[in-house]
């Protein structure tokens, strides 16, 4: 019986998904009308479990085709080129600024590091945890009620 598998990307039978998996078999693979290659519905399988339906991604695609891809390389690299001669004029012109920073991410990153020392030595030479279970086994000889046992790990 095909049942149909909804994903919110169309609907794919249950056959065709078992059809498409046998080695040879290319009679189910999508072929793209743009460009001619085939379609992998995977992702837009996934995509429609979390949620994006055709619509969102439609809408995305066509957003994306009026992008100008260069345009947006060209200014990243350009940022990349002044981004270094901003920072250093910028310390040039601030350098108490630039000093009071480095001082706070220095106090910030001792305060963790103490922070983490601190909890690590506490729970070290703390108190070991125990946890009590009682479990009840029905096939136990009646010589074994009341027996206990002691598990020490380190994890």
């Amino acid at each position: 019986m095909d049942t149909p598998m909804r994903t919110g990307f169309g609907e794919t039978s249950a056959s065709e998904t078992q059809g498409s998996s046998s080695m040879g078999s290319s009679t189910s693979a999508e072929i793209c009308p743009h460009c001619g290659q085939s379609v992998n519905r995977g992702l837009e399988q996934f995509l429609g479990k979390l949620g994006i339906n055709d619509d969102m991604i439609n809408n995305l695609k066509s957003q994306m085709q009026n992008v100008d891809v260069e345009e947006y390389l060209n200014t990243a690299r350009e940022y990349l080129r002044t981004g270094s001669d901003k920072a250093k004029s910028y310390a040039k012109e601030n350098p108490g600024k630039v000093a009071a920073g480095v001082a706070v991410l220095a106090i910030g990153a001792g305060l963790l590091a103490a922070g983490i020392v601190g909890s690590g030595v506490r729970t070290a030479l703390g108190p070991p945890v125990l946890k009590r279970l009682q479990i009840p086994l029905a096939k136990l000889p009646r010589a074994l009620d009341g027996y206990r046992i002691a598990v020490v790990a380190d994890i």
